[in-house]
C-alpha cells in the first residue's frame, strides 16, 4: 500500500489534533480564573458558490427548466457567558 504526501498530511493532522484537543483536555488544577464568570464572543461569515449547468437528472422527475449558477453569503455572530 502506497502513501500519498496527501495522505500523510491527513493522518499527521489527524493525530495532532487528537492530541491537542485530549492534551487540553486535561485539568490543571484550581485557578482564579476558574472562580470568575467570563463572557465570549464569536463569528463567521460563509460564502458559498455553486455552479451546474444541466436541465435534468436522467429518470427524476424535475419541474425546473434549468440548473445554473447560484451564490449566497451568511452571516453568523454569538456570545456566550459562563459562570
Amino acid at each position: 500500500m502506497s502513501t500519498t504526501p496527501m495522505n500523510r498530511t491527513l493522518v499527521s493532522l489527524l493525530i495532532f489534533s487528537f492530541v491537542s484537543l485530549s492534551a487540553a483536555a486535561q485539568q490543571t488544577g484550581a485557578s482564579s480564573m476558574a472562580e470568575r464568570a467570563r463572557l465570549g464572543l464569536f463569528g463567521n461569515v460563509a460564502l458559498g458558490l455553486h455552479m451546474a449547468n444541466f436541465s435534468s437528472i436522467p429518470g427524476t422527475p424535475n419541474c425546473c427548466p434549468e440548473f445554473s449558477t447560484a451564490t449566497g453569503m451568511g452571516v453568523f455572530l454569538g456570545a456566550t457567558y459562563l459562570t
